[in-house]
């Protein structure tokens, strides 16, 4: 149980600075064969859940990118969700 918790609570830490990348920044991923490939920031969206465009999010295949999206805004218990949906847009540079 503690692993599954400190895993869930590393990847809701993760996302949460999310909201601090603003476009120019550098997104750094390391691959499992220790690779390193660096993003760039080139915009970040604010959508309601229902308008969010996947297909521009995840669908685009004209290059590299690293598109990330999370939860934003305030939570509804109604519906078990937030009200927005932060989404990073970034393109690979190296």
């Amino acid at each position: 149980m503690y692993t599954r918790l400190s895993y869930f609570l590393l990847l809701c830490t993760s996302y949460w600075n999310l909201r601090a990348l603003h476009v120019g920044d550098k997104v750094v991923v390391m691959d499992t064969g220790g690779k390193s490939w660096t993003f760039r920031v080139n915009r970040v969206a604010l959508y309601p859940p229902q308008q969010a465009p996947v297909q521009e999010i995840f669908g685009n295949e004209a290059g590299h990118y690293l598109n990330l999206i999370t939860c934003a805004g305030d939570w509804i218990p109604s519906q078990h969700q937030t009200t927005l949906r932060l989404v990073v847009f970034t393109t690979l540079v190296s």
